[in-house]
């Protein structure tokens, strides 16, 4: 007789990088906040700009930032642990866009660039681009699973329909001799 026969065994496809990826770059993401936060509360207070687009474009651009990045983390964290592919694929999205563009002019397009700016900003592309990495692998084999558990459903279901009509269409031993 075997112990526990109503337990099912599941593998748990929830991927381990790219959990790490996102914890140490949620880290990082707050050392970020608040260094190029204060940097570029200095630039706004302290440096004239060359050009007076730059000026309105990076304190916006720095907010909504900030904002998507934290349901970005929660998307791919929550998603990950529990295994929901809409949540990976919009932690993906919201990696490629609008996160990576912000990244980028952070990085490149600021009028008084900060050599920390370039450094903490190219380390941000380089978590950016290792989660997409990490993040389409993990979304792939989601994606396989499910739908190896949907045909799996489709034939039992199918098979239950064939042995039905089977039993029910079957004549009875004693009639109709």
């Amino acid at each position: 007789m075997r112990l526990f026969q109503a337990i099912d065994m599941v593998e748990i496809k929830s991927s381990l990088g790219l959990q790490q990826v996102i914890f140490y770059q949620g880290m990082f993401s707050l050392l970020y906040f608040a260094i190029c936060g204060g940097c570029l509360l200095n630039k706004l207070q302290n440096y004239k700009f060359q050009n007076s687009i730059l000026f309105i474009l990076t304190l916006p651009i720095f907010s909504l930032w900030c904002c998507i990045e934290i349901v970005r983390i929660g998307l791919g964290y929550i998603g990950n642990l529990l295994e929901k592919v809409p949540m990976i694929s919009a932690f993906l999205l919201l990696t490629i866009f609008p996160q990576l563009v912000a990244i980028l002019f952070l990085t490149f397009l600021q009028d008084p660039v900060f050599p920390f700016d370039t450094a903490a900003g190219s380390m941000m592309i380089l978590f950016l681009l290792s989660e997409l990495y990490v993040g389409r692998l993990t979304f792939k084999t989601l994606i396989e699973r499910q739908t190896a558990q949907f045909f799996r459903l489709c034939q039992e279901e199918e098979m239950e329909r064939i042995l039905n009509t089977t039993f029910v269409n079957r004549p009875s031993a004693g009639r109709g001799r």
